[in-house]
């Protein structure tokens, strides 16, 4: 991943965000209280990675340091509200949404359940609502058993990775098909090389190839800061060079600063006519002057005294005194201060503070060069560079003090511009190891500026680069140019060397320079990559896209960089003239400025198994951004020595006293994982573990050994078979000592290289003397010795996933039938109507032959010739539809198409008008039997069966049959989807009940029209008004008694206003969503403890749940917010993390062996057309939170299961899905804080 991108982050943010995993959210020290997780695919996320588009006006950047995708509520100066104020939820800061509760639960609703309590016919209400019990029991019964694999085994990054995965987050592959993408790699014979290495051809001399880098490096920099290279570059490169080599920093004897840059100093001299240059003085440059301008004269091998308080004699304050006295008790004392600091010899005196007149006339006459008001930075660096000691005050003891020693020190006086002569004083020829100073000379500020920002920071990079080298030659690793069969190299390849067209973006980050090490190279996040900006399905576009404003990741133009070089210029002329201005922030929004990339962030947490803490973390993951050689970085060599080869280090957790010898570190960074764990070695094993030497004390050894396996391919030329034999690599390099230049090199540049280094090979062999074919940097293993300590570096790939949200509208995907099934099925019903026809044609003529026919079922005999030449016409025109059919030029019909619908129409209206037909002539028998006993009328047998309630008169609408469903003890049961879809299919739902509905509602509103709209201040607080928003519909047949009570909210509220709801969400439509209603069967999820019972449709799309008597009250509260939060969040794009409800009913069923009172919501199924390989129900409680693994089906997993060892199978998401999970987070928690949902 593209790790780099940062711009540069103020001080008051020096921890940043990552890829976490998912269960435990974000892993930062400022939510560590939280409890909260964040694991890092790359550094991406310690900045602003995008305002959200729907959240925020800024555009999305690539890294910036600020909270992702948050919101921080503006505070409020006080708790009180205007009474008239009115926001939607979404608007409001947390103050007020407190106080908007307290006013809203105020408004009681009990009433309004008790009067809904009573409406229905008599016996719905006398039925006990927990007739639903039965339900629960036989729902609940056994259930055939399927064996999942609990066990998590992610895709290795050399797999392709489907943004639109069938799975949730990913697709887990097995490993037949991981080592068929390794065979895959191993036999592509192409070789493409990256757009950065392709430039120019690098060869095993790395040096020539930093140097090469060094100076792609320096012209782009003066490209972006439009500054003439012809003039300044050779003296920029000659300069940083010399100051890299030249100076030594030792941190482990000296207690030096990590940072060369701490030691190097610039002095910018505007001047005029004259060239510009640049010198280099070993040693201090200040902005001083001696105090006495008789002593300004040059000074050889002068020696230098250094006090940090002032020489003065200090007066007794508010005490009366006479002033001879005084004036002598000064002379006096300051003549033996004089005296002390003389017996040292100085030649030369600088004091931070002031010195007395009578003291500095003394120190003139002893020939003393004064120098006062210096600041405390100056005195250190003339202090490092002369080895003097800084003396506390004057009164101290001189004995200990080392006095330092200058060889050549002067004064200059230079004439700047405008015409002012300013005075510097020079410490030169000083040991070159210690610090410089450089004097920048020119005529424009704002050029010198710049040179001065890029002599400094190429010096820190050239000096970067020694260190390395040298860590590279320590194993003689070099570039390999090939497709490898590193996991990480090839999925990084793949990102910046794809053959698809690039975007603006990526041929930007291609022509850019962002360090200067050949080894690395950046590719762009994946938002910027094919798979991540396309709009096309077919290619794995990203789902996320739309959600962020674009463009995603600003980086500067050159129109750009000139228009910072005219902001610059005329910023220093308004300050010339005290005043001030606002520059434009192009530095600060550009994603590929080389300033910005100098730093990591890395995701560092500490386990044990023996801690009590297991199985969580002792340091619970947590963020660190690392600044190369600056803040929260240090070196290798104080990382192994402090953190690894210290046995007094203790782990950092209150409740663990475990040694972290015991303890493994994980640093997550960039696309890998890097495990760091010491042992003590008491005997030496190399066959295993690579372990050879562990070398005397105070001598730290390295080496690194390959534990991979090797596919080897034998080709029997006898029998032309291939044989594949699979081994173990077991290459180890030398042992070799861990030089100084590599023991300060920097830790965070070392897990750069361990994270974003291109396929390198260090030419090691293994035991059989084959060359080691893997990565140096991600497959093998690096180790470190100290005495009998050994710290082993093991780094593995991670795979990021993606986070899929439920889409805001929803879409049910047609099934395919083909015209042939279609055709069939009305024949087949067609052909079954002219059976029963026949049959009762003959049994009608018999009966008219019989002797008492005319005189007593004359009436019997018309009511069925009728009925029979009614059925006879109907299924006569139906018969044309199939001639219609067969017409049709098509193999394949969607279900969704107007011929289907019809074919399916046309089925269901045979059925009727036969069962109609049958139930007739049966009860015409029955009756006729009854009445004459001397006239038999044979009765027609049924031949459809009895679960389905053919009774019930299809509606014109949408044709709905009610069903029963056979649970698994089998037992039939109500179908409740099929329920609710007659109901919403009746004609007198679309019409006269809601025409009804509106009449109650202007009544009990005094006559006015209330707007029906999806806002919640629409919905009026009265209860009558809301009482009139009920709809009621009760229908029944011959088996069984219906009541369905539409709640659309609850106790049949907001029926028209769930209905506009499914219009914006459903885009098929509402005939579909019956039609998808219709056919519905059990389901048992596992995992829940609720209770409730559950019914899934046939298509997957919609789940039928259950509500308890708290939900549904809850729901009638905050439905009108409801409503208008998926209406803004569909209308403005806006991210949420809520269910759909597309509809609140109350159902009522009465058989003769069965009821049932039951609440139920209508939801969305979100696994819709997703294959699932493994499911968490997270609540973030550990609390009775652990689930049986035991084989079963649609097993899900609990927070225990989640956390039991999360250590070894962390998730991770891609920065950008975080971003927008923490957006939708942020969302929902605000909207549902302000419903009193805790």
């Amino acid at each position: 991943m593209m790790a780099h991108y940062l711009p540069a982050e103020s001080d008051s943010c020096k921890l940043s965000e990552d890829l976490g995993p998912v269960g435990q959210l974000q892993f930062s020290q400022s939510q560590q209280s939280q409890g909260s997780i964040d694991e890092s695919l790359s550094l991406m996320e310690q900045q602003q990675l995008s305002a959200v588009a729907t959240v925020s006006a800024g555009s999305l950047i690539w890294s910036r340091p600020s909270d992702i995708g948050s919101v921080t509520p503006e505070r409020k100066n006080s708790l009180s509200l205007p009474p008239s104020t009115y926001k939607p939820p979404t608007m409001l800061c947390v103050q007020e949404l407190y106080l908007q509760h307290e006013r809203q639960t105020q408004r009681s609703v009990s009433s309004a359940l008790q009067e809904e309590d009573e409406s229905g016919p008599d016996w719905f209400r006398n039925m006990d609502p927990s007739t639903n019990a039965v339900m629960k029991e036989d729902i609940k019964g056994d259930v055939g058993e399927l064996k999942l694999n609990s066990h998590f085994d992610p895709l290795p990054l050399g797999v392709e990775i489907d943004v639109f995965s069938e799975s949730v987050f990913g697709e887990t592959n097995n490993k037949q098909q991981f080592n068929h993408s390794i065979r895959s790699i191993i036999t592509r014979t192409s070789v493409t090389l990256s757009p950065s290495k392709s430039a120019g051809h690098f060869d095993d001399d790395i040096d020539k190839s930093f140097d090469r880098r060094s100076e792609r490096m320096l012209s782009y920099l003066f490209e972006r800061e439009r500054i003439d290279d012809a003039r300044w570059k050779p003296v920029i490169l000659k300069l940083a060079r010399n100051i890299a080599s030249t100076m030594k920093i030792d941190v482990a004897k000296r207690r030096d600063s990590m940072n060369i840059l701490t030691y190097v100093h610039v002095k910018k001299l505007v001047i005029e006519k004259e060239e510009s240059s640049a010198e280099v003085i070993w040693g201090v440059v200040c902005s001083k002057s001696v105090a006495h301008d008789s002593m300004s004269s040059s000074l050889r091998e002068a020696s230098v005294m250094i006090v940090a308080g002032s020489i003065e004699y200090e007066r007794v304050q508010g005490k009366l005194s006479s002033l001879e006295p005084i004036i002598c008790q000064e002379g006096e004392f300051l003549a033996k201060q004089v005296e002390r600091i003389l017996s040292r010899r100085p030649s030369i005196l600088l004091v931070e503070g002031g010195v007395s007149r009578v003291a500095s006339e003394l120190l003139r006459k002893a020939g003393v060069r004064l120098v006062v008001n210096v600041r405390a930075c100056v005195l250190h660096r003339v202090a490092r560079s002369t080895g003097a000691d800084i003396l506390p005050s004057s009164d101290a003891q001189l004995i200990q003090q080392n006095i330092g020693f200058c060889p050549s020190f002067s004064q200059r006086s230079i004439k700047l511009k405008d015409g002012r002569h300013k005075l510097l004083l020079v410490f030169d020829e000083c040991p070159s190891d210690r610090g410089c100073s450089i004097i920048l000379k020119g005529q424009n500020i704002r050029e010198l500026k710049a040179v001065k920002r890029i002599l400094l920071f190429m010096t820190s990079l050239i000096y970067s680069s020694q260190l390395e080298k040298a860590f590279l030659n320590m194993f003689n690793t070099r570039l390999a140019y090939q497709i490898s069969n590193c996991d990480v190299c090839e999925a990084r390849r793949e990102n910046i060397d794809h053959q698809t067209t690039k975007s603006d973006f990526e041929c930007a980050l291609i022509e850019s320079v962002l360090c200067t090490s050949p080894f690395l190279d950046y590719e762009p996040p994946f938002l910027e990559t094919p798979k991540g900006r396309s709009k096309f399905f077919v290619i794995r576009s990203c789902s996320l896209l739309p959600y962020f404003k674009q463009p995603l990741y600003r980086f500067g133009t050159k129109e750009d960089f000139d228009l910072r070089k005219c902001d610059e210029e005329t910023e220093i002329i308004i300050r010339n003239e005290d005043k001030y201005m606002i520059l434009d922030q192009t530095r600060q929004n550009d994603v590929l400025d080389p300033y910005v990339h100098q730093r990591v962030a890395v995701l560092f947490g500490s386990f044990s198994p023996k801690s009590p803490n297991a199985p969580y973390f002792c340091v619970r993951p947590w963020v660190v951004s690392m600044e190369f050689y600056a803040d929260h970085d240090m070196t290798l060599g104080e990382f192994l020595t402090k953190y690894c080869f210290n046995k007094s280090y203790e782990c950092p957790s209150s409740n663990c006293e475990i040694p972290m010898l015991d303890h493994s570190r994980k640093l997550v960074y960039g696309r890998v994982c890097v495990e760091v764990m010491t042992q003590i070695v008491v005997q030496n094993s190399v066959e295993d573990t690579g372990f050879t030497s562990c070398g005397s004390d105070g001598q730290i050894l390295a080496w690194h050994y390959c534990p991979r396996q090797v596919l080897f391919e034998i080709n029997n030329v006898f029998c032309g078979i291939i044989h594949s034999n699979i081994s173990s690599c077991k290459a180890s390099s030398p042992v070799v000592a861990l030089g100084m230049d590599v023991w300060h090199l920097s830790f965070g540049k070392y897990l750069d290289y361990l994270a974003n280094s291109a396929f390198s090979k260090a030419g090691i062999t293994t035991p059989a003397s084959q060359e080691c074919s893997h990565c140096f940097f991600h497959q093998q293993t690096h180790f470190y010795s100290l005495s009998n300590f050994v710290t082993t570096f093991k780094v593995s790939p991670i795979r990021p996933f993606h986070v899929q949200f439920s889409p805001m509208l929803c879409k049910a995907q047609p099934h395919q039938y083909s015209k042939q099934a279609l055709l069939d099925g009305v024949t087949r019903m067609a052909s079954l109507a002219d059976e029963i026809i026949q049959t009762a044609d003959d049994h009608l003529r018999l009966f008219t032959e019989h002797d008492h026919y005319t005189q007593y079922a004359g009436t019997f005999h018309t009511v069925l010739k009728q009925l029979l030449e009614k059925t006879i016409a109907l299924v006569s025109d139906k018969r044309k539809y199939a001639e219609e059919l067969k017409r049709i030029d098509r193999i394949v019909i969607s279900s969704n198409d107007v011929y289907a619908v019809k074919a399916n129409e046309t089925l269901m209206e045979i059925r009727e008008a036969i069962y109609q037909l049958i139930t007739t002539w049966n009860d015409q028998s029955t009756v006729l039997g009854a009445t004459i006993s001397e006239i038999n009328l044979e009765r027609i047998e049924d031949p459809f069966p009895s679960y389905l309630h053919l009774g019930l008169k299809l509606q014109p609408r949408v044709g709905v049959v009610v069903r029963d469903i056979q649970d698994p003890r089998g037992n039939f049961k109500p179908d409740i989807g099929s329920i609710i879809a007659y109901a919403l299919s009746a004609a007198d739902y679309e019409t006269n009940k809601f025409k009804e509905c509106r009449r109650k509602q202007r009544q009990a509103s005094g006559g006015e029209e209330i707007a029906l709209n999806l806002n919640s201040n629409s919905v009026a607080l009265d209860e009558a008004v809301i009482a009139a928003e009920h709809l009621e519909i009760e229908f029944q047949d011959s088996q069984a008694s219906y009541y369905v009570k539409v709640h659309y909210f609850l106790i049949a509220y907001y029926a028209e206003r769930f209905r506009l709801l499914r219009k914006l969400l459903f885009v098929e439509g509402e005939e579909a969503f019956i039609r998808s209603l219709s056919q519905s069967t059990f389901w048992t999820p596992q995992g829940g403890k609720s209770g409730s019972f559950f019914y899934r449709t046939q298509d997957d799309r919609f789940v039928v749940k259950q509500m308890s008597r708290f939900e549904i009250q809850s729901f009638v509260k905050f439905a009108p917010n409801y409503f208008e939060y998926i209406k803004t969040a569909v209308t403005e794009n806006k991210l949420t993390t809520l269910c759909k409800v597309y509809g609140v009913f109350r159902v009522g069923y009465k058989s003769r062996t069965t009821q049932l009172k039951v609440d139920i919501l209508v939801m969305e199924y979100l696994f819709y057309k997703h294959n699932v390989s493994q499911v968490w129900d997270l609540k973030g409680s550990l609390r009775n939170r652990m689930a049986s693994t035991k084989s079963s089906s649609d097993l899900v997993l609990l927070d225990e299961n989640l956390m039991k060892d999360l250590w070894n199978k962390q998730l991770y998401v891609y920065p950008h899905s975080k971003a927008a999970l923490n957006q939708a987070i942020s969302n929902d928690s605000h909207f549902l804080s302000s419903q009193v949902f805790y």
